[in-house]
């Protein structure tokens, strides 16, 4: 079985905070960010449980993505929404962790969303890892346009997954994750 619990923790480096070193969040407190929680249980049809890092410095809180009060944080009266991330089923590897992942990342009055699907024998690390560094590194981007600033993001999140890969001994030769990134500016209404 090819799953390490220590390693699918989120990465409190990879936190959007605001200029004051607050994890962000929009005037009403939602929490600033959801993340797919990567278990070595999970069996076909699963649906995966999230994370919620909130506003204020509690510790991250478990709730389950089926219930609404979590994506509730994240909607408003011009959105509805609902997630789902559920594992599939591989013939003859009943084993294998959910390799997909999900964040929904609250960045002042803009949200963005972004889905991973993980290959290999250990894209399910490499799908929670990106689900967390693309969001923070396109937060953090100092490009000049939106275009430049995805393409940063990218570039960054690629480098970060190989540096947390050799750091934590994880061989990711073999595997990866795709990745769709979405950046919703609440007030313009623009994605």
């Amino acid at each position: 079985k090819n799953f390490n619990p220590s390693l699918v923790a989120l990465d409190p480096a990879l936190a959007v905070k605001d200029k004051d070193g607050w994890l962000s969040s929009s005037s009403g407190g939602p929490p600033s960010q959801a993340v797919g929680e990567v278990r070595g249980d999970e069996k076909h049809n699963d649906d995966r449980e999230v994370v919620v890092r909130f506003a204020i410095p509690f510790p991250p809180f478990v709730m389950q993505e089926k219930e609404p009060d979590w994506v509730m944080r994240f909607v408003s009266p011009k959105r509805k929404m609902d997630l789902v991330c559920r594992k599939g089923q591989k013939p003859g590897d009943m084993a294998t962790p959910n390799q997909d992942n999900v964040s929904i990342t609250q960045v002042g009055d803009s949200l963005i969303y972004t889905l991973c699907d993980g290959h290999g024998p250990t894209g399910h690390y490499c799908s929670h890892r990106a689900a967390q560094s693309l969001p923070y590194f396109l937060k953090e981007s100092r490009a000049p346009t939106a275009q430049a600033a995805f393409i940063d993001a990218f570039r960054r999140a690629q480098d970060d997954l190989l540096e947390w890969a050799e750091r934590q001994g994880v061989d990711i030769d073999n595997s990866g994750t795709t990745a769709s990134v979405v950046l919703e500016q609440r007030e313009a209404g623009v994605t």
